[in-house]
């Protein structure tokens, strides 16, 4: 069973109130009156951040896309696709199986499933899985190889002063799915 909540601005709050419900197989919709309405979220007040979600500022190249340019300031790049790019100033840099990453990169962390060639600096944690391959220059904080993971090229650790926590979050293919 589905219970549907209706939210309304009293004074500076919201409150929600329960609206109708629904069982899950009959094609009971609920009533639509005045009182069952759909709401934005509040804007922040002045002066205020608004709390990140996990997939906010997330750039992803499908499966079908290729994309050619330069990248700057997202949380996390995720690339299905082929990205031949520049990414400068972003959290994370995850290619998935099917994705092909040409160029350089300079993240906090990384998660290498697909192809990667170019330049990377990764100034947490770097994790190649099973079906992924590196080739190319590679600076990391941390390094994470799964058993059949194909790394080659100039690799070397970041001095301990320019690495990053790697304690820090992490989105990664399976937090991402």
């Amino acid at each position: 069973m589905f219970r549907f909540f209706n939210r309304r601005i009293e004074g500076n709050r919201a409150v929600a109130s329960e609206a109708s419900s629904a069982v899950v197989g009959e094609s009971a919709n609920p009533p639509l009156d005045d009182d069952t309405t759909i709401t934005l979220p509040d804007q922040p007040e002045r002066g205020q951040t608004r709390r990140k979600t996990d997939r906010e500022n997330v750039l992803t190249v499908g499966s079908n896309i290729t994309v050619q340019g330069k990248v700057r300031g997202c949380d996390m790049l995720y690339i299905e696709g082929e990205a031949d790019v520049k990414v400068a100033e972003c959290g994370a840099l995850v290619v998935a199986e099917s994705g092909r990453f040409h160029g350089n990169a300079q993240v906090r962390t990384a998660e290498i499933a697909g192809l990667l060639t170019g330049n990377l600096v990764c100034t947490g944690r770097l994790v190649l899985r099973a079906t992924g391959r590196i080739y190319g220059k590679v600076r990391y904080g941390a390094l994470e190889i799964d058993t059949g993971g194909d790394l080659a090229g100039n690799i070397r650790a970041l001095p301990v002063k320019d690495r990053s926590s790697t304690e820090e979050s992490f989105f990664g293919l399976v937090r991402y799915r």
